[in-house]
């Protein structure tokens, strides 16, 4: 299915142009089957389970354009103020040159709360500790949203934030006109889309095949995520007996292909370094 299918619900040349720009043309297959089987479009609740890279995050930006078209505002709950920063600066590039003005709330940062409790935004992105405490102050301002989005909802099992988060929930789905959409890589617990009165939809594979596996002294043995294949593959590495200039050789052959990877770090001061590295040398 072709993203432009979304014209059908009334979305605008410039919304299509910005989704197609920034997604390509053609919908991945978890993200035609929500919006077919799970009738995205048609105010159900829902829950997405589904692994990293499926397209979760698009179909939480075409419910975002779909209620702000239909006259309605949304919010998106994120966990950490790290990932709520980054959604939120990429939603206000994408769509505040066509008119939707996109705030962010955190405990850091609560210059945009008034916005939000007046209910003058169009995507509001927050923390969920955060959006309990705006709940507190006045809650009328719910009666102009048309979807709330709850991205990482499995942080209900977190021992911490999930009692928190459960609350939060709890109130929420006692709005009846409110859509919620649940997304998560890790739900497994038939239990919880039940528990929000949401239609559950799974999807184990992955678009783009996934190796996982361990590189030593150049020889890479993995298993393939989607079809469970054991494979090794010698990489024309130099030998190096630092692990860390190791990996950093690993993602230089990679990106010769044409391949992504993402290097894990232990502190945060290690990946400055590690970056700082590979921005100089390639």
């Amino acid at each position: 299915m072709e993203i432009d299918f979304l014209r059908h619900f009334d979305f605008s040349k410039e919304q299509l142009s910005i989704l197609q720009s920034t997604y390509g043309n053609t919908l991945l297959p978890l993200q035609e089957r929500v919006i077919r089987e799970g009738k995205l479009f048609e105010g159900g609740r829902l829950l997405i389970r589904a692994p990293t890279s499926s397209g979760k995050t698009f179909l939480a930006e075409i419910l975002f354009l779909y209620h702000v078209t239909n006259g309605k505002n949304a919010v998106l709950l994120i966990p950490t103020k790290a990932l709520a920063n980054q959604r939120y600066l990429q939603l206000q590039r994408r769509y505040e040159k066509i008119g939707y003005h996109i705030v962010l709330s955190t405990r850091d940062h609560a210059y945009n709360d008034r916005d939000i409790l007046e209910g003058r935004f169009h995507m509001a992105v927050v923390i969920y500790e955060k959006f309990q405490s705006l709940l507190m102050m006045d809650d009328s301002f719910l009666s102009s949203l048309g979807a709330c989005i709850v991205d990482e909802i499995h942080y209900l099992f977190d021992p911490e934030r999930g009692p928190d988060l459960e609350i939060l929930l709890t109130r929420l789905r006692e709005k009846d006109q409110l859509q919620i959409l649940g997304l998560s890589a890790m739900v497994s617990d038939p239990d919880v889309g039940t528990w929000l009165g949401a239609q559950t939809l799974a999807d184990s594979e992955r678009p783009v095949e996934l190796r996982q596996g361990v590189l030593c002294h150049n020889r890479f043995t993995y298993r393939e995520f989607n079809s469970g294949a054991q494979g090794e593959e010698i990489l024309p590495l130099p030998e190096l007996n630092d692990e860390g200039e190791a990996m950093l050789e690993a993602a230089r052959y990679f990106a010769s292909k044409g391949e992504m990877t993402i290097l894990f770090w232990p502190r945060r001061d290690l990946c400055y370094t590690a970056a700082r590295k590979l921005a100089e040398r390639f």
